[in-house]
């Protein structure tokens, strides 16, 4: 056999083992991966059977067993209290057995006080007229139905959708009982539509002052589109919903979230990381506060990565610079480093931005998205 053939089949030889174990690492990184999330799933369904039969009553430092939305049931039947005193109907306080601490109250601890501004009010008062236990499914299939349906209209694929809905991200928000599905498919819808001017996206971006730190990268890609009329939908809705909340509950509500809550939110995320570790934390502050950081200078660091997060949005959503996708995805990946309060129930937007990228890559090779050059 010639020289020059025995190289080549050396060479080819090498190739097809290089390739080989490029597949099995990948085959085995993927099954690590399923397998750690399916012990996720597994966690979280145990933790959605133990609810049944556990005590429901909020008091001191007992948490209600639907978590969260714990909370957002008995701020739903305070708020719906004030109004039967303030319009002068009936309602019955049957809700204080379970709210035995009432977390409308400055008395209440820190970790329980309600830290939302008063037009949250209209997303969680409806689920209050129900029994708590039938509110969270009620919640639950409410949040995922609508999310699903929302991001379907923007134009995700179901895979996409899926993947995401289906992601730990996801599943904590599900057991935790939180708004992270919800407002992520706001946040995502908003950012997809964004380049329509669609009455939908502004409508979207509306509602995220519900939330209102995670509107700041939609707001920075809609200011830079000059998508004027998706502007104009957001403050009418964010209009509406301030003036009513503030009709039916006063300024006493705003008054709360400036000045008592946002108080109570600060002493909750600077406790010491030795005292109270913050599960599930997914902030740049609160990374660098566990590597020992003091609380001020975790706070310039944060402050830097917003600034830094804002200005690559800007910068990503110049017209004609790139893609929708790749412009949605980079917009959702930096919303994160954006605010120092976030949990990983916050990363639902992020998890189907992370499934639609996955779309660009190929087993064995990677595929470059239009943001990669």
């Amino acid at each position: 056999m010639p020289l020059w053939q025995a190289q080549d089949m050396q060479a080819s030889s090498s190739a097809a083992g290089a390739t080989a174990q490029v597949r099995f690492s990948f085959v085995l990184a993927a099954a690590l991966v399923v397998g750690l999330y399916l012990a996720f799933l597994a966690a979280h369904l145990v933790l959605l059977y133990q609810m049944h039969g556990q005590t429901e009553v909020l008091r001191g430092e007992h948490q209600l067993p639907q978590k969260d939305f714990g909370l957002f049931w008995c701020a739903g039947n305070g708020l719906i209290s004030q109004l039967a005193q303030s319009f002068h109907f009936h309602f019955s306080q049957s809700f204080r057995q379970v709210c035995q601490n009432d977390i409308l109250s400055p008395q209440s601890p820190i970790d329980q006080a309600w830290p939302y501004p008063p037009t949250m009010g209209f997303l969680v008062a409806p689920f209050a007229l129900l029994p708590l236990g039938e509110a969270f499914w009620v919640w639950r299939l409410f949040s995922v139905c609508v999310a699903a349906l929302l991001l379907r209209r923007a134009g995700l694929s179901w895979q996409i959708i899926s993947l995401g809905l289906a992601s730990p991200a996801a599943l904590h928000d599900f057991t935790n009982g939180q708004n992270g599905t919800l407002t992520g498919a706001w946040l995502l819808a908003a950012l997809l539509l964004a380049g329509h001017g669609n009455r939908l996206a502004g409508f979207c971006a509306g509602l995220l002052s519900l939330k209102p730190h995670l509107g700041v990268g939609v707001s920075v890609a809609a200011l830079r589109l000059r998508a004027w009329r998706m502007i104009g939908w957001a403050v009418a809705v964010a209009f509406f919903l301030a003036v009513a909340a503030t009709y039916l509950w006063g300024l006493h509500g705003w008054v709360w979230f400036f000045g008592i809550a946002q108080h109570d939110e600060w002493l909750w995320a600077s406790r010491p990381i030795k005292q109270v570790f913050p599960g599930a934390a997914i902030t740049v502050y609160d990374m660098v506060r566990s590597f020992g950081l003091a609380d001020r200078s975790a706070l310039v660091v944060q402050g830097l990565a917003s600034i830094l997060a804002i200005c690559l949005i800007w910068h990503c959503w110049a017209p004609g610079r790139l893609k929708l996708m790749p412009r949605v995805i980079i917009t959702v990946c930096l919303n994160v480093w954006i605010v120092p309060h976030g949990f990983m129930y916050d990363l639902v937007a992020f998890s189907v931005a992370m499934g639609r990228w996955l779309s660009f890559v190929k087993v064995g090779s990677v595929s470059r998205p239009a943001c990669c050059g």
